[in-house]
């Protein structure tokens, strides 16, 4: 049996099919804590809040490189022409 439910199924549908715009990921607090060590990725936080909800954040991702990485630089393409 592979069903969810519950109120954070409820609340995550009232994120997507109320609140967000086409191409956001909305999320809740307790999300935005959870990833906040994820590379690439910050949080804006929302004022249209549906009700039952403290504090809602679109997360908004970065595509330039990884700051870590020594292969690419944002900007640069990351592929080379085929021989």
């Amino acid at each position: 049996d592979s069903d969810v439910f519950g109120p954070e199924v409820n609340f995550a549908s009232k994120l997507g099919e109320d609140t967000a715009k086409p191409y956001e990921i909305l999320v809740t607090r307790s999300v935005k804590d959870e990833a906040k060590e994820i590379k690439r990725i910050s949080f804006e936080r929302i004022e249209d809040t549906p009700p039952g909800a403290d504090e809602v954040f679109k997360l908004v991702f970065s595509l330039g490189a990884d700051p870590k990485s020594q292969h690419t630089k944002p900007g640069k393409k990351s592929f080379r022409k085929a021989n």
